[in-house]
């Protein structure tokens, strides 16, 4: 019997009629939603009706789009995220829909290094100065520790990942261009001086966006961007491409995340090594360039501080982080408990207390090795060692996929620099880029290969 491909356990009939009894339910609860003015209702309606069209895409889509705006995305006058809400809706989809199709397979070997060490954070809260501290992280980290796994023992085929690349892109254009728009209207983060400090953010309510992790969460789109740009196609899909690259360029520039440059640095110097220096290339580079002319003299001024202030506070911060690893070195702290540490050892600042006398490491490899001590980091350096040597054979096969297999490795490139600066170790775009990185390296058949040239197109990358 025929079959749809990408579905080979349904038939055509099957799967026509339950799309059209999904079609009529969700026309009828869009309707409900709509008279009743629920927004949410509306979303959670949307997200769930494109889950049932596209299981694997849509769930990972819906929640890729929402990343990067998490921090201003609360459910009430709760703490709870409603990107945390789609990323379980993401996980328990991908579930039920691999049990049904059949499509479940072992994880990829890094599973079991990231399991590991989740397993050791997770024991941490037993041993932690705080365990109320470790408790409230527990279910971030459990969600995406969940999310990864169910994700990355799915056979996925390379449509649906062609289109949950689509939805990453989509995500960070529309968070550029609302950050953009705000900027251009003056409306800016507000730091701990109570005033507008003239940094990029997204503000919704009385919500906002650190910079510093706005920045971090457009780096995965901003890769992928680059790699569309970079690979064959049509004059409107490069075009649409290269418009949203732009917008998130200049989005992650006016944020002035200093850590964001370096690690926006460290994507284009992976392009450049793999892909080499090409004409195609050199658009792209035009716009970075361009974009530096038109930026605020604030951006400047922040890199000309970092050697002065001490990349504000953070060198005095690793001081103290690196007193509370030889106090604490096999085991750790605990999970989300560096702040907590912090407090018995601001004394070993050389500036202070302009800092205060609680903060997080602003280094996510410190503060992993702080919190869970030497066992944890070992386990978490394999986990990453693991992903990023199985990409190699990947791009080196000639294939035809090497520009998203580039996109996605610059991508987490890009993310690990990210965590010189920044404490992203439970942050969901570092989650998902890893997600997309073992999705990539899954072994595809030699039909659904060629099907992959046509989407992304293949660099002739050196052998």
């Amino acid at each position: 019997m025929n079959s749809i491909p990408g579905n080979h356990d349904q038939p055509i009939s099957a799967q026509v009629s339950l799309f059209g009894i999904a079609a009529v339910v969700t026309a009828i609860l869009i309707s409900i939603a709509i008279v009743q003015q629920n927004v949410l209702a509306l979303a959670a309606i949307g997200a769930v009706a494109l889950a049932i069209v596209w299981p694997v895409e849509g769930a990972l889509g819906v929640f890729a789009v929402l990343v990067p705006f998490d921090q201003v995305l609360v459910l009430g006058k709760s703490e709870t995220t409603i990107t945390w809400v789609a990323g379980a809706f993401a996980a328990a989809t991908l579930v039920i829909y691999g049990l049904v199709s059949g499509r479940f397979k072992s994880p990829p070997r890094a599973g079991l290094y990231w399991g590991l060490f989740v397993l050791w954070t997770a024991a941490s809260t037993v041993w932690a100065i705080d365990p109320a501290a470790s408790l409230k992280w527990l279910p971030t980290v459990a969600t995406l520790s969940a999310l990864y796994i169910v994700a990355t023992s799915l056979r996925v085929a390379r449509r649906e990942l062609s289109r949950s690349v689509l939805f990453v892109i989509a995500g960070g254009a529309v968070a550029a261009s609302l950050i953009i728009f705000q900027f251009a209207n003056h409306i800016s983060w507000v730091g701990g001086t109570g005033r507008p400090e003239g940094r990029a953010s997204l503000v919704i309510g009385n919500l906002q966006s650190n910079p510093n992790d706005l920045g971090f969460s457009l780096l995965l789109p901003f890769s992928l961007a680059l790699g569309g740009v970079l690979s064959p196609g049509g004059r409107l899909k490069r075009t649409a491409l290269l418009t949203a690259f732009a917008l998130m360029t200049i989005s992650m520039f006016l944020t002035m995340s200093r850590g964001s440059l370096i690690a926006l640095c460290v994507v284009v110097l992976v392009y450049l090594f793999r892909v080499g220096i090409s004409r195609r290339i050199l658009i792209p580079v035009l716009v970075l360039a361009i974009a530096l002319f038109f930026l605020p003299k604030l951006f400047y001024q922040r890199l000309e501080e970092s050697p002065v202030n001490r990349g504000t506070g953070r060198y005095d911060i690793w001081l103290v982080g690196l007193e509370i690893v030889k106090h604490y070195p096999v085991i750790g702290v605990g999970l989300a408990n560096f702040s907590v540490a912090y407090r018995s050892f601001a004394g070993y600042a050389h500036v202070f207390p302009s800092h205060g006398y609680a903060h997080d490491a602003h280094n996510m490899y410190l503060q992993v090795c702080a919190e869970t001590g030497v066992i944890g980091f070992a386990l978490f350096l394999v986990a990453i060692w693991a992903q990023m040597k199985a990409v190699h054979p990947v791009l080196l096969t000639r294939g035809s996929y090497e520009y998203l297999g580039v996109a996605i490795e610059a991508g987490c490139w890009g993310q690990l620099a990210a965590g010189l600066s920044g404490n992203i170790q439970w942050n969901k775009p570092f989650w998902f880029a890893f997600i997309l990185l073992a999705l990539m390296t899954q072994r595809r058949d030699e039909s659904e290969s060629n099907g992959l040239r046509l989407a992304w197109g293949s660099p002739n990358l050196p052998a």
